[in-house]
């Protein structure tokens, strides 16, 4: 008979994290970030964090674009293994650059967020959107135009379905999400915003050569409808779909130097349908319903070390009721490398336009850095 010792010490529950970098968005961009939690308040598995994030576009707008987010972690509600969450979180974007009025228009949005969530199996998360609210105003970087106020409060169910081998780099097993809400003026939004929104997303990794390949394939789609039937009612630009930029077709740009918008619908393509004189696509708003889909294909393959590349195809289109678009479907193709680290790869990826419209000023290619996998 043996006798085995066993020392146990438990890890630092406090992590501070920082980070900066920078990219070529609209001529030179610099990014930074610090953050810090604390993960076993009172040694009772409640945690609590912080973040703060900051954008400065050096040669262009010049505009500090920021988030910052605080959030508490319960780890157990009623007693049971439910989780909730707590989220505070105040940002200001860039939404809009018109140059031919010289216009920035800027969103600013305060939101809080109660999440329930409950682990119904290894793979399988239930996470209900209690209550969100989101206190959004709209106005000029340098306050010529009035401002514009919208509250959007709403509620709704998300289930995750994870199977993959690796949350932060999968390179086996596949991912499901489905996510619905309900917005109301009972509830909190303003007096013209009702609306139902479903969104959804596959994502399926496929390795070959023990791992060393991985043909990565995700599917996107979503519908919402506008329940409100009040006089200049709609479901605000913000709660509205647009594809193009890193996330979802790459080779796209949200705003350029010259003040371009390369998501699509954008203000150039609905102004050129129905003469609206939208100032900008921030504008826009769904009055009766409105649906997307996507397509996200990659071949990932090692080069050396960490080091790994990547040629991928990008395509999707937005539809949206009483715009009809000459061109609905977009897409673009290109190739990226990424460094991979523990908490996710590091991405740089040059994406070519295959259906490049000149006529709206577009560019052939985008260049994107970000850092996580799709």
């Amino acid at each position: 008979m043996r006798t085995v010792i066993v020392s146990v010490s438990e890890k630092k529950p406090g992590v501070v994290k920082l980070g900066f970098g920078l990219t070529n968005e609209r001529g030179l961009t610099l990014r930074g970030y610090v953050g810090g939690g604390y993960d076993n308040l009172a040694g009772t598995g409640r945690s609590l964090s912080a973040r703060a994030e900051l954008n400065l576009n050096v040669s262009d707008i010049k505009f500090p674009e920021n988030q910052f987010n605080v959030g508490y972690l319960e780890p157990y509600i009623f007693g049971s293994k439910m989780r909730g969450r707590v989220n505070l979180i105040r940002s200001q974007d860039l939404s809009a650059i018109n140059r031919e009025i010289d216009e920035v228009s800027v969103k600013e949005r305060n939101d809080l967020n109660f999440l329930l969530e409950k682990d119904l199996s290894d793979n399988v998360t239930l996470i209900f959107g209690l209550y969100k609210l989101s206190l959004q105003r709209t106005f000029e970087k340098d306050d010529k135009f009035q401002e514009e106020r919208d509250s959007v409060a709403t509620t709704g169910p998300t289930i995750e379905w994870d199977y993959r081998d690796d949350k932060f780099n999968p390179k086996q097993g596949s991912f499901f999400r489905l996510t619905t809400e309900y917005s109301d003026p009972a509830i909190g939004s303003s007096s013209t915003i009702k609306f139902f929104k479903a969104t959804s997303r596959i994502s399926h990794y496929l390795p070959f050569f023990g791992k060393k390949i991985v043909f990565v394939n995700s599917l996107r789609s979503g519908y919402l409808k506008n329940l409100s039937d009040k006089e200049n009612s709609g479901i605000p630009a913000s709660e509205a779909f647009f594809l193009g930029g890193q996330s979802t077709v790459r080779g796209f740009n949200a705003f350029t130097s010259s003040g371009i918008s390369e998501r699509f619908p954008n203000d150039l393509e609905l102004n050129l349908l129905q003469d609206a004189n939208f100032k900008t696509d921030t504008d826009f708003k769904v009055t009766g319903d409105s649906s997307f889909s996507l397509i996200k294909s990659e071949l990932r393959f090692p080069l050396f070390g960490s080091l790994e590349g990547a040629v991928f195809y990008d395509g999707g289109f937005v539809a949206v009721s009483s715009f009809s678009f000459s061109d609905i479907y977009r897409d673009s193709a290109g190739f990226g490398f990424h460094f991979i680290t523990p908490v996710g790869p590091v991405n740089f990826e040059l994406g070519f336009k295959l259906d490049r419209k000149q006529t709206l000023g577009e560019s052939i290619s985008r260049f994107h850095f970000s850092i996580g996998s799709f």
